[in-house]
């Protein structure tokens, strides 16, 4: 794990020097969920907690156009929904309460990028890599109860997991001078198994 993450730091600190073009690019966005986060199984979480408030920062390093490495760091913030649905539809149980707490995420992203010649000021690309993924989930709280009988509480800690996934999406550029610009950016992560994520982002970039 330790050498894993030492390999990705020198990667998103790769020198600038040693390639023809840098650019630096700031985003905003929202992640939007196609599949729950890693929590307990056989228990159905989605839709407890609302699409992101999603930050980026990354760096493009141009090696010989039309190819580039693009190395990012992204965090992301759900908060918290509301009603646990495998309740709401069970008639002879009674929501009385819930509550949980905020989820993040955090990625590490290397990928491939391929930029076409500009057209004038615009420009697009296509993207394809890793992301290293850590996940903080929110704890989860609800009490039940039948209308004839006792109440029941569950509690559910806050969980954390690790893993790979893959990414593959694309964007565009329009720039406004020779070095500033707008950056969108669409983007799909999965490990095919059991996490699905979709990112809408827009920002500046900058060419050093």
């Amino acid at each position: 794990m330790h050498s894993m993450k030492t390999t990705l730091l020198i990667l998103f600190l790769l020198p600038g020097s040693l390639l023809a073009q840098t650019f630096i690019t700031v985003q905003g966005g929202s992640n939007f969920r196609s599949g729950p986060f890693s929590l307990e199984p056989n228990v159905d979480y989605t839709n407890l907690w609302k699409s992101s408030t999603t930050a980026i920062g990354a760096v493009d390093f141009i090696l010989n156009r039309p190819f580039a490495i693009s190395t990012s760091f992204e965090y992301d913030n759900y908060p918290f929904e509301g009603k646990p649905i495998w309740l709401v539809t069970i008639p002879e149980y009674q929501l009385k309460s819930y509550s949980g707490s905020t989820s993040r995420i955090y990625r590490i992203t290397i990928e491939g990028k391929l930029r076409p010649p500009t057209v004038g000021h615009f420009s697009l690309y296509l993207v394809s890599g890793v992301s290293y993924i850590i996940e903080h989930i929110g704890d989860l709280s609800y009490t039940e109860g039948d209308p004839s009988g006792p109440d029941y509480h569950y509690s559910y800690p806050n969980q954390s997991s690790d893993y790979w996934a893959h990414t593959l999406g694309f964007g565009f550029q329009y720039s406004f001078s020779e070095q500033l610009g707008v950056d969108f950016t669409a983007k799909y992560f999965s490990n095919y198994s059991t996490h699905f994520h979709k990112l809408v982002a827009l920002g500046l970039f900058y060419e050093l």
